[in-house]
């Protein structure tokens, strides 16, 4: 996604990150990893009550405003 804003708008795929980045309050990705430690835990006993909910692994996403448009 990122390679492909980047060539679509001009600028390097570093300056695309950062943008996303700046758009999140943790400013972080999720990683295959995190999205697989997530499962585990839902899928185990402790995550057993856990039901019915989203869980956002977006690293808090506040704005989805793409001011790059």
């Amino acid at each position: 996604v990122i390679e492909r804003d980047a060539a679509e708008r001009g600028m390097t795929a570093e300056q695309i990150r950062n943008v996303y980045l700046r758009q999140s309050s943790m400013r972080a990705f999720a990683s295959a990893e995190d999205v697989a430690n997530t499962i585990l835990f839902l899928t185990s006993d402790e995550g057993g009550v856990i039901s019915g909910q989203s869980i956002g692994l977006d690293g808090h996403t506040e704005t989805l405003a793409n001011w790059l448009d």
